[in-house]
C-alpha cells in the first residue's frame, strides 16, 4: 500500500455543514471530509481519467481511499479525540482519566471530551479545537436589488489560515502514481458551500511520506488480550441482512472471528446523515454510522491473522473510498500500554497553525485598527487617566506661556500622529523609545518647539518619555489615537478655547 500525504491550507473561510437541514442553527464541521476531497478531485479530473479507464479504480472501487483531513497541531498530524478519555468536570486538571483501563469511582466527575483533536510530540500530547466564526447573510432580490424578505441566514465557518493534513491510500504503485500526477496539477481546490462567493478556496501541497509498519492495537486489559479500535473517521457497517449495525462483530467488520465485543470497555457515539451528491444534484442513501473518536473493544480468543492486519490498514465497513472506516493503528496517544502511570503531559493549543498572510498596506492598516480597538478596551481606564492628565498639561502650558486664543501650544494632532505611527512600527518598548527620542534620528527631540514647551513643571517631551518607559507600544498607539479623536484636547492644541 502506498500513502500520499497532502497539506490543505484555507485561503478563505470554509463552510462545510454538519447537516443538510435548512431549518435551525447552521453548524459547521471542524474537519475536511474525505468525500469532499474525493468530490473536488473528481469534479476536475473525472472526464480525463475516464478516458484512460482509471476513473472507476480511483473514485469508486475502494482501491484509492481519500481520508478525512484533520488539523495540523504543532506541525504534526492529529487524530479525533478518543471517547475513552474523560476530563475533570470541574476543570481543575487538564490531565484526563483513561476509562479504557479503570472504572468510575465514587465521587469522580469525569466529563467525556467530545470535541477537538490530539497529537503527540515526544512526551507531550497537544489538544486543539479549530476556531469557528459566524457570519450572517441574506439573499438579494434580483429585480429590486434589495434584501429579499424572509431570506436571512447565517453561516458558521472555519477561519482562513487553518491547516489540515490528509492521507490518500492507494493499493498499488500505479494508482498512486496516477493520483500524484493529478494532485500536482492542482495547487488549489474549491470546496464547501458558497464557492462562488468568498468561501472555500483551499491551497493543496503534496508532502513526502515515509512507509510505516502495520501493527494491530492489541493491548492487555485485566490480563486479557484485547483489540482496541480507535476510529479515525466515521464507520458504516452492515450485517448479513444488509442492515446497518452499531455494535458490529469482528466478522461484520471483515476480520476473522477471533473475539467478542466488550461493551463495558467500548465508548461509542453515533450519527446519521444523507450525503449530497453534487454531480447528480440529489441525496444519497442515509447512512447510520459510528462517529469518529469512538472506541470499540474486542476480547480476543486467538491472534489476528496477516489478512486482518491488511484489512485494518485499508479500512473497515462501507464507503472506505471516501474516508469512512479508518482506524488509528498507533495507540501511543492513549497511553494504553501502562494504565498505572501518568499517561503523558497534556497541553492546550490555542494558536492556529496555518498560513502567514502576505503583508500589504491594507493588512497592516487593518491590523493596526484591530490592535487599537483591543488596546482601547484592555487599557480603557489607564487611557482615560492619561487623557485627563494631558488635558491638565495643555491648560497649564497655555497659561504658563501666555498663549493667545487661536495660537497652538504643545504637540499638535500631526505630532501625535507621528507617535502613533512610531508605536505601530515598534516591536518592543526599547525600540519605540529609540525611534521617538534618539538624539539624532528620533521623531521627538529637545529642540522641537512642540514637545519642549514647558507646562510650568515639566515639558510634554518629559511627560511622553515617562509613559513610554512604563508602557508597551500597543498602549501608546491606542493613547495617541484617542488623543487625535478627543475634541477637548484638539481645541486646547489649536487655541479654540
Amino acid at each position: 500500500m502506498k500513502t500520499i500525504q497532502i497539506k490543505l491550507t484555507l485561503q478563505e473561510p470554509l463552510v462545510i455543514s454538519q447537516s443538510n437541514a435548512t431549518e435551525g442553527a447552521h453548524q459547521s464541521l471542524d474537519y475536511l471530509p474525505g468525500a469532499t476531497l474525493l468530490g473536488a478531485m473528481a469534479a476536475k479530473h473525472y472526464v480525463t481519467l475516464k478516458a484512460k479507464n482509471l476513473a472507476y479504480d480511483i473514485f469508486h472501487s475502494g482501491k484509492v481511499r481519500f481520508q478525512n483531513a484533520y488539523p495540523l497541531i504543532d506541525n504534526k498530524p492529529s487524530k479525533p479525540m478518543p471517547l475513552s478519555l474523560h476530563f475533570n468536570k470541574l476543570g481543575e486538571k487538564l490531565e484526563p482519566l483513561n476509562y479504557l483501563h479503570k472504572v468510575f469511582e465514587k465521587g469522580e466527575q469525569g466529563k467525556q471530551h467530545r470535541k477537538g483533536y490530539i497529537t503527540k510530540s515526544n512526551s507531550t500530547s497537544f489538544i486543539y479545537e479549530p476556531s469557528k466564526t459566524l457570519q450572517m447573510r441574506t439573499a438579494i432580490d434580483a429585480k429590486k436589488g434589495t434584501a429579499q424578505e424572509g431570506q436571512l441566514f447565517g453561516y458558521q465557518m472555519l477561519q482562513a489560515g487553518e491547516s489540515f493534513i490528509a492521507n490518500i491510500d492507494c493499493d498499488d504503485e500505479a494508482l498512486a502514481s496516477s493520483v500524484c500526477s493529478i494532485l500536482n496539477q492542482q495547487n488549489e481546490i474549491l470546496i464547501g458551500r458558497s464557492r462562488s462567493a468568498q468561501y472555500g478556496r483551499v491551497s493543496l501541497e503534496v508532502l513526502p511520506t515515509a512507509s510505516k509498519s502495520i501493527t494491530a492495537p492489541v493491548i492487555k486489559i485485566k490480563n486479557k488480550n484485547c483489540l482496541v479500535l480507535w476510529l479515525a473517521s466515521d464507520m458504516a457497517v452492515y450485517n448479513k441482512q444488509g442492515q446497518p449495525t452499531l455494535s458490529p462483530t469482528l466478522l461484520e467488520l471483515g476480520l476473522s472471528d477471533c473475539g467478542s465485543f466488550d461493551s463495558s470497555k467500548s465508548f461509542v457515539r453515533t450519527r446519521k446523515y444523507a450525503p449530497y451528491n453534487g454531480f447528480r444534484r440529489s441525496y444519497d442513501l442515509e447512512r447510520q454510522v459510528l462517529a469518529k473518536g469512538s472506541i470499540l473493544t474486542y476480547e480476543l480468543s486467538t491472534d489476528l491473522t496477516d489478512n486482518d492486519l491488511k484489512t485494518l490498514s485499508e479500512g473497515l465497513g462501507a464507503y472506505t473510498e471516501s474516508g469512512l472506516g479508518q482506524v488509528v493503528l498507533d495507540e501511543a496517544i492513549l497511553g494504553l500500554q501502562d494504565s498505572q502511570t501518568k499517561l503523558t503531559e497534556w497541553k492546550l493549543v490555542s494558536s492556529k497553525s496555518g498560513m502567514t498572510l502576505k503583508t500589504t498596506d491594507l493588512i497592516q492598516y487593518l491590523k493596526m485598527k484591530s490592535d487599537e480597538a483591543k488596546a482601547s478596551g484592555q487599557y480603557a481606564l489607564l487611557i482615560d487617566e492619561q487623557l485627563e492628565a494631558l488635558s491638565k498639561l495643555y491648560k497649564s502650558a497655555r497659561n504658563f506661556n501666555g498663549a493667545q486664543k487661536g495660537a497652538t501650544c504643545g504637540p499638535t494632532k500631526t505630532q501625535w500622529g507621528m507617535v502613533r505611527q512610531a508605536a505601530t512600527n515598534a516591536d518592543g518598548a526599547q525600540t519605540l523609545f529609540d525611534s521617538l527620542f534618539h538624539e539624532k534620528n528620533g521623531a521627538i527631540r529637545a529642540q522641537d518647539e512642540h514637545w519642549s514647551v514647558s507646562t510650568g513643571s515639566k515639558s510634554f517631551m518629559s511627560y511622553l518619555q515617562a509613559i513610554t518607559k512604563e508602557n508597551n507600544p500597543q498602549l501608546l498607539r491606542a493613547l495617541a489615537f484617542k488623543v487625535t479623536q478627543n475634541k477637548e484636547l484638539l481645541n486646547l492644541m489649536e487655541g479654540k478655547v
